[in-house]
């Protein structure tokens, strides 16, 4: 079919309303606040974290040292508990003094909120709280000297040596950690642990430690987390940057050789942190996907999103805030198909056109389907009317498939209907010049099954078809052309039965002439033409669709589908259109526009 440029022009003039529409974020900030906040509302809990390790550097000081956290100037309180002989503590003046390196392991650790709301049917995703085990060392990386009246060495050791002040602390905790997910690959965090403190204070240079203490300790810190996602494997890594307090108190001392002034340890420490780890969970679910195609208005593709995480039958969070935005989804789909209709009718696919607005009219509320009918019945309208307009530029068939794209638009507009019913007299008239008188009278009835006010018109139509059938039997009755008599007898009887008693003598004169076999033989053949003739008539579905045909060829064949998709598997789109018969359905598959299935 050649390109039909006035479609084009009527397009670009035609002025309409478009139906309001709804959006779930109602201003510009609410949108992006949204798109920044909330786009994991519906992420999954994390369950369980094997391992994450920690490193980092502490400096510390004594209880005053937490008064400014971000110096590292020591305090009035020492760090170093002493006996009452000593009270000086000028050796760890200098940052570099006390600065301690951190090694820490947590292990196994759950998400135990979860797993108790899990014991009453419910979850939640706000805060992932998990409590596990842990294992930490901390050890000064100086070895400051004692003051010089100090005892600086073991009497009793075999392998004497220099002391010096050289904490090396070992604990095992019990951990926990709240954290909340602000970005999709952030989560930021507080930490605490509580655990069981031991080690030592001296290290004298050999082989050796001494000055043994036990006691407890405790951590708390703030920090943030980097996830980084392995599309591989059901799990994630994690990287951390910490700010840590951490208080190691020792009160337990045990001096052997009673040379020590130390009593015992209170040892405030802060500084950053690096971790790594991974992660089970914490994943975008179906309905995080949903919601950012909500808030973009794609409606219909986040509508399987939310279906999928709303029908699962894990215990999941925030279902019924789902539900909710799946009901929002589906009042808003009939304004987005709408809107397809309206781009496709813009870029002239008018097939396209009429299949989104069509289904946007299924589920579309009383005031959008108004506008969908008018909006129809206009387009269907200017089609028609371009018909009439240009008719002279088109062929038989590029004029029937644009007045069945109008029928189709505006469904029982008379309008439609009557100009189609029109065109289809047009032809039969051609043909009927043409002496084409079967093809003629296929026209004729079409014309009369879709517009039945056409009969005033038809009667005149087929009082001349039968007058001219007579014609042909006579002169081919002179002829002595007995098959083409009885055949054009035969036909004009199927058109206007009250001429049977004209004809009937006159096909009863011409068997009498036949012998018997050729009698039988041609009304046997008669009997074929007419039956092929009514199966024409009556409808196209035994119309035969061959693997190859254009898209185009099926159309001029058996006319538009009643319904087309779109089908995507793998790397291939197919067309799958759909015919409706009675009692029957009849599916063609296309692929770029050739048919390579029929069903």
């Amino acid at each position: 079919m050649r390109n039909l440029k006035f479609i084009n022009i009527l397009i670009i003039m035609l002025s309409i309303t478009i139906a309001e529409q709804k959006t779930w974020a109602t201003t510009t900030f609410d949108y992006y606040w949204h798109l920044s906040k909330n786009q994991l509302r519906f992420v999954e809990p994390v369950s369980f974290t094997p391992f994450e390790a920690r490193i980092g550097y502490l400096t510390y000081g004594g209880s005053d040292y937490w008064d400014d956290l971000f110096s590292t100037k020591i305090g009035e309180i020492s760090p170093v508990i002493l006996d009452s002989t000593n009270n000086s503590f000028s050796y760890l003046n200098s940052v570099s003094t006390r600065t301690l390196a951190f090694i820490e392991f947590d292990f196994i650790k759950i998400n135990i909120a979860n797993i108790l709301l899990k014991k009453i049917s419910q979850s939640q995703n706000f805060l992932d709280i998990q409590i596990g085990l842990g294992y930490r060392y901390i050890h000064s990386i100086s070895e400051p000297n004692f003051p010089s009246y100090w005892e600086n060495t073991v009497p009793d050791n075999q392998n004497p040596g220099t002391l010096f002040f050289k904490p090396k602390i070992h604990d095992f905790n019990i951990n926990t950690s709240i954290d909340y997910h602000i970005l999709e690959k952030i989560r930021t965090y507080i930490y605490h642990s509580l655990g069981y403190s031991f080690g030592t204070f001296y290290e004298y240079s050999g082989t050796g430690n001494y000055l043994e203490g036990t006691g407890i300790s405790e951590g708390i810190g703030l920090g943030l987390r980097y996830i980084s996602k392995l599309e591989k494997y059901n799990f994630n890594l994690v990287y951390g940057l910490e700010y840590r307090l951490h208080r190691n108190y020792i009160n337990t001392i045990k001096d052997p050789s009673q040379i020590s002034h130390i009593t015992g340890l209170d040892m405030y420490s802060k500084g950053l942190i690096l971790s790594i780890g991974t992660i089970f969970g914490g994943k975008k679910t179906s309905a995080d996907y949903a919601f950012l195609k909500m808030l973009n208005k794609k409606y219909i593709a986040a509508e399987p999103g939310f279906e999928n995480y709303i029908n699962n039958d894990d215990i999941r969070p925030k279902k019924k805030l789902a539900q909710e935005m799946l009901q929002f989804t589906r009042t808003q789909i009939p304004y987005e198909q709408y809107k397809y209709g309206l781009q496709n009718q813009y870029s002239n696919d008018i097939d396209s056109a009429i299949y989104w607005f069509n289904e946007s009219a299924k589920t579309a509320n009383n005031d959008l389907l108004f506008e969908i009918n008018a909006h129809k019945k206009d387009l269907a309208i200017m089609l028609i009317d371009s018909v009439g307009i240009y008719k002279n530029n088109l062929t038989f068939s590029e004029a029937e498939k644009i007045l069945k794209k109008a029928e189709k638009l505006a469904d029982n507009y008379y309008y439609a209907k009557e100009m189609l019913a029109n065109l289809y007299i047009e032809q039969g008239e051609s043909l009927e010049g043409k002496n084409n008188f079967d093809k003629a009278y296929i026209y004729y009835n079409k014309a009369n099954e879709i517009y039945p006010d056409s009969k005033v018109v038809l009667i005149e139509k087929y009082v001349n078809l039968v007058e001219k059938l007579i014609q042909q039997g006579e002169l081919a009755l002179e002829k002595q052309t007995y098959p083409l008599a009885i055949k054009s007898f035969e036909f004009a009887l199927e058109i206007d039965p009250e001429k049977r008693n004209e004809l009937n003598p006159l096909i009863q004169d011409i068997y009498s002439r036949l012998s018997l076999d050729e009698s039988i033989m041609i009304k046997q053949q008669i009997k074929e033409i007419v039956q092929g003739k009514k199966d024409e008539i009556k409808n196209s579905i035994n119309k035969k669709i061959l693997i190859g045909m254009s898209a185009n060829e099926v159309e001029n064949a058996i006319g538009l589908p009643n319904l087309k998709d779109v089908i995507e598997q793998g790397n291939r789109t197919y067309q799958l259109w759909t015919y409706e018969y009675p009692g029957k359905l009849k599916r063609i598959y296309l692929e770029n526009d050739l048919v390579i299935k029929v069903e």
